[in-house]
């Protein structure tokens, strides 16, 4: 099921984290370490795992999935986009307040895979869901406050994995899956990847991420 249009509320908690990471982007200072969530490679269901990513090799598609930390997404941003700015930094001083996952599908079916990123779900504790943050989300926060959208977030646009992604046979697509980061106290969340297959059928898997204990 797709989410509803964002909120009021979540357009400008939004904002808020965007704000921040532009802000971010043009300073040099070092950000608080994160909430360190690793890959719960325990948790029953979980896919295979191999250097910190998911992979699942199923019939018809195969798919990688990766939480970055801070240098990883910037570093993928600066090869992408060829600026060092990255929109998704938290303040100097601040602990980061976005997850940035980087997804990879590919379609190894004879008629076309359909992933609707809008459907993916971090689903945490008490079963509490969140969606990622796509660029309708970006533009509404912005508008709230009469600005245009920054260059850098503009930039960082076409990484973004948003609306329905339709990939041909023998196609792949990469992108950024960006959620606000889950509620204090958070432990344990997993990420739920859906796909439509060729046929109509549904396929997809879970993701789990724990704290790790520092």
């Amino acid at each position: 099921m797709k989410r509803a249009f964002p909120t009021a509320t979540a357009v400008l908690s939004i904002l808020v984290v965007l704000v921040a990471g532009v802000s971010a982007s043009r300073g040099g200072g070092k950000s608080r370490p994160a909430a360190d969530f690793v890959p719960d490679a325990k948790a029953a269901g979980a896919p295979a795992l191999a250097d910190g990513a998911w992979r699942v090799e199923a019939p018809g598609y195969a798919a990688e999935l990766k939480l970055l930390d801070e240098a990883a997404r910037r570093a993928f941003l600066s090869r992408r986009t060829g600026s060092p700015e990255d929109p998704f930094a938290p303040m100097p001083g601040q602990r980061p307040v976005l997850l940035t996952f980087l997804f990879r599908i590919e379609n190894r079916g004879k008629g076309d895979l359909v992933f609707e990123p809008d459907a993916t779900r971090l689903v945490g504790r008490d079963k509490e869901v969140s969606y990622p943050v796509g660029w309708p989300d970006i533009e509404s926060a912005y508008a709230l406050l009469g600005h245009e959208v920054p260059e850098a977030q503009v930039r960082a646009r076409g990484l973004l994995l948003d609306g329905q992604k339709v990939v041909r046979a023998d196609g792949t697509e990469e992108g950024l899956l960006v959620f606000r980061s889950p509620p204090s106290g958070t432990r344990r969340f997993r990420l739920e990847i859906a796909l439509t297959l060729p046929d109509g059928s549904e396929a997809g898997f879970g993701a789990p991420y724990r704290l790790e204990p520092k």
